[in-house]
């Protein structure tokens, strides 16, 4: 699932619109926690036996396009395409790899296909995948639309349109759950039925006006990144907890069986800029922040490998990581 705020910003370099001096000419950099550079990072996600597809348009400073899969242990990397689909947003499951677009490529290597469905190829999709299933979100504030593709057949449907999808897509064994322009996180089940909003940041004044930004969800809760704080609510009664305030721009989040980790960006960072930030972790259990890595930049996706979280760097487009264990 890409950072819709990335989405935003490569649309706006590819208009021209906004310019990135640090973007494309940024100072030399060695960053302390790099695994690997790579040919670009816009996007990644982590096959099931912990390998890391890398995903880039060659929007990235040093970047070229394509997709890319890295071994963390070996660090040997293997392409897989040389597609260039403008805004990447790439999810990998036990068979394929497949990126907006929507485009396909199998996890063992082979030809691209374009998948055929009820998107439209060229649009901006965020994805979702699971076993048995691929879902395409269509963004937009009244006409934005869910799509689902059964892996097994081919057979695509749509789940719901004319409703108010703005990105940040994940999903669980029955649903998948979406932000919306509205400020709100909503969800349907996975084989269709009525929209839910489950969140909606209005009710919680405590927490700003800001945007929504990420998502992250386990088996009892989903976890909310936003302008200034990281909270969490039950899937069950809908209990708001929050996890984190006084934060800038927490526009990736992720969570394993005892942590919730997100992004922290420092004081001048702002949503179309890929500035420094800090990867920032509290436990489940309570108890103070602690910083893991500081003065990343661009942080737009966090993941678990192998023992090790990883994540992903806008400038000078490295996949980075620490161990879990030496935490």
């Amino acid at each position: 699932m890409a950072s819709t705020a990335r989405r935003i910003r490569l649309a706006l370099l590819a208009s021209g619109l906004f310019v990135c001096a640090s973007c494309q000419d940024p100072a030399p950099r060695t960053n302390p926690f790099r695994l690997v550079s790579v040919g670009g990072v816009d996007d990644f996600d982590v096959t099931s036996d912990g390998r890391v597809v890398v995903a880039s348009t060659g929007w990235t400073y040093g970047s070229s396009p394509g997709v890319e899969i890295v071994d963390p242990d070996t660090l040997v990397v293997t392409p897989l395409s040389s597609d260039q689909s403008f805004f990447v947003d790439v999810e990998a499951d036990d068979a394929y790899v497949s990126w907006s677009g929507v485009r396909q490529v199998p996890l063992a290597g082979g030809a691209t296909n374009t998948l055929a469905g009820p998107w439209n190829p060229d649009s901006r999709l965020a994805l979702v995948a699971d076993p048995t299933y691929l879902f395409a979100f269509a963004t937009s504030p009244s006409t934005g639309a869910i799509h689902r593709r059964e892996h097994a057949t081919g057979t695509s449907v749509t789940l719901i349109s004319s409703t108010d999808v703005w990105g940040g897509p994940v999903g669980d064994a029955t649903h998948i759950y979406w932000i919306t322009y509205a400020r709100t996180v909503a969800r349907i089940l996975k084989l269709g039925g009525t929209i839910e909003t489950v969140f909606d940041l209005a009710d919680h004044s405590e927490l700003g006006t800001g945007q929504l930004w990420a998502l992250a969800i386990d088996q009892t809760h989903v976890y909310v990144g936003l302008d200034a704080a990281v909270l969490r609510f039950s899937k069950a009664d809908r209990t708001v907890e929050v996890i984190a305030t006084n934060q800038v721009l927490a526009q990736a989040v992720a969570v394993d069986a005892s942590h919730v980790y997100w992004v922290r960006g420092h004081a001048n960072r702002f949503v179309d800029y890929p500035g420094e930030c800090d990867v920032v972790r509290r436990a489940l259990a309570g108890g103070p922040e602690q910083v893991i890595a500081r003065g990343q930049n661009g942080v737009s996706r966090i993941a678990f490998a192998r023992g090790r979280v990883i994540w992903n760097e806008y400038v000078p487009a490295d996949l980075a990581s620490v161990r879990l264990d030496s935490l």
